[in-house]
């Protein structure tokens, strides 16, 4: 920082080291403190060794000039500098202040014969933070001219492999925003380079070749998945076997033969266990993010999921669930939730038989709460479908009331996290699940809905989450009141008196009161879901003709 400051305040005949040079040491090894040194305040601050004096507003400013350099190399450095100190900003104005000039630099720089990966994984990094951005660089072409040079990629060697992955990385973080930009990066064609790479394969899986192939294997798969947040492309132009086959060839790779493979050729001793780990996580990375894809192709509305579940996938997102490796089951999971709801009645029961109820209940009680959030979204979905039998299953292979403690525990713990971590949006997640679980489940026999009454512990529980400050929460409670007093047959006399007995049992614990505080709710959808559950409440207690709502 010293050399880049003296450059800033002094003649640059004095520079006595290539200033290209400096920034990109600069940008490497400047950490959150000192970044927040400069971003925080227009004082003087004394950094470095030397502890010379400078001003941060100017240094800054010194910097956005140096964008504007003649010299190509500088104008790399100094981007990548503002990018890595605008990554400790917490203020949207002060990003975009830093930022948006950036992309008037960066651009000009595609156009160069000598193609600089800095230059693109640092565009993705610009894209990535910024929307408006994103705009002005669609508009600038900058799609079609990362994928001409992802059409040039050496597909034998991956000498350029740094290139070709920062070039889909420019794509991803393009594809993460609007739908137009999603269909406009699959109209040029790129589902054939992905579907390439993806399918590609190196002779000697510990040569250079392999690692440069495991990059743009990598940033492919986070092309895929931001592609597949589209509906209509998983309807229309992902809806291709050739990217199954692609991804099932990646999943079905044993991580361990890359070890084996070192082994076999420099000896087993030459392979330590942290050097065995090491390349046991990069091979697991890989396949977390192929997972994370699988995540955003599998749903009902896909027109893959078939072709994906006669291929064997479940198998694969089983097993990814049973992974040691976080991110890998966490995915497998978040897959598992959104492949189980559209499932047949058949291969669902197959694939919950295969998974066990017990493996479910340890993914509930994970250590990671992102896990526990996905694996509750799986049991959700799972009371959603209507599939008695797969819901029997779950409830009888954990057991009613064990069920019921671990949600209730779900709901002690989460609301406990949520106060010392605020900042943490799983906790809250957590419970969102816990509340969808009880509503769906309660929706389909009065068998479910008495078990559930008799449970009064659980639904005390529920009564301090109607003013929950999560929107989804509040909504599920409203839901879990409507469920529980829905008379399907309004002539039955014997279900019209379990249901007036369930409205007496709520309103006497507290639940019409919170209700009735919920009255305002600022979000329409409370409001009216509030309006509905006191309805069916009050009528049943008053003995009147329930008739349903529109």
């Amino acid at each position: 920082m010293n050399h880049v400051a003296h450059y800033s305040s002094t003649s640059r005949t004095t520079v006595r080291v290539p200033l290209d040079s400096a920034l990109f040491a600069l940008a490497h090894i400047i950490d959150k403190e000192q970044a927040l040194q400069l971003l925080s305040t227009n004082s003087a601050r004394s950094t470095g060794s030397a502890r010379l004096t400078i001003n941060s507003q100017d240094f800054l400013d010194s910097l956005l000039s140096l964008t504007r350099s003649a010299d190509t190399g500088v104008r790399v450095a100094v981007v990548s500098l503002l990018v890595k100190i605008q990554s400790f900003s917490l203020d949207p104005n002060q990003i975009r202040r830093l930022t948006r000039p950036l992309l008037p630099t960066l651009v000009p720089l595609l156009d160069i014969s000598e193609k600089d990966p800095r230059v693109y994984r640092t565009l993705a990094i610009v894209c990535r933070d910024d929307p408006e951005v994103v705009k002005m660089a669609v508009e600038a072409n900058v799609i079609n001219k990362v994928r001409a040079i992802i059409n040039t990629a050496d597909t034998v060697n991956w000498t350029d492999s740094e290139l070709i992955s920062s070039c889909l990385l420019v794509l991803v973080a393009i594809s993460m925003r609007d739908e137009p930009y999603r269909i406009e990066i699959m109209d040029t064609g790129i589902l054939s380079n992905i579907v390439q790479f993806m399918s590609s394969k190196s002779e000697n899986p510990i040569s250079i070749s392999a690692y440069g192939l495991r990059k743009v294997k990598l940033a492919s798969s986070h092309l895929l998945r931001t592609l597949g947040h589209s509906v209509t492309l998983l309807r229309t132009g992902l809806a291709t076997p050739e990217v199954v086959d692609g991804i099932y060839s990646l999943l079905v790779t044993d991580p361990n033969d890359i070890v084996t493979a070192y082994k076999n050729t420099y000896g087993a001793e030459a392979l330590a266990e942290e050097g065995r780990e090491q390349l046991l996580e990069e091979e697991l990375e890989v396949k977390s993010a192929v997972m994370a894809a699988v995540c955003n192709i599998v749903p009902e509305f896909s027109s893959l999921q078939e072709i994906m579940v006669k291929k064997g996938f479940l198998d694969l997102i089983v097993e990814g669930t049973r992974s040691s490796y976080p991110p890998l089951r966490l995915n497998s999971v978040w897959a598992l939730k959104h492949a189980i709801s559209a499932l047949s009645a058949e291969t669902r029961a197959q694939l919950l038989s295969g998974m066990t109820t017990e493996h479910l209940v340890s993914l509930c009680n994970d250590v990671e709460p992102q896990v526990q959030e996905q694996a509750l979204g799986v049991i959700r979905n799972i009371a959603c479908s209507g599939d008695m039998d797969a819901i029997n299953f779950v409830l009888d292979g954990i057991g009613f009331d064990n069920f019921f403690d671990m949600l209730n525990e779900k709901i002690t713990t989460s609301m406990e996290n949520a106060t010392y971590a605020p900042d943490q949006p799983h906790h809250n997640l957590i419970i969102v699940q816990v509340v969808y679980i009880i509503s769906n489940i309660v929706i389909h026999t009065e068998t479910l809905k008495d078990k559930l009454l008799k449970r009064e512990d659980v639904l005390k529980k529920l009564l301090p989450l109607f003013n929950h400050n999560v929107m989804d929460i509040r909504n599920g409670c409203a839901w879990i009141v409507i469920n529980l007093t829905w008379q399907e047959d309004h002539t039955a006399h014997d279900l019209k008196e379990g249901c007036q007995a369930r409205a007496q049992q709520l309103i006497r614990l507290g639940f019409k009161e919170k209700l009735n505080d919920n009255k305002n709710d600022p979000c329409l959808d409370v409001r009216e879901r509030t309006k509905t559950a006191l309805f069916q409440l009050e009528e049943l207690v008053s003995g009147g003709t329930r008739s349903m709502l529109n």
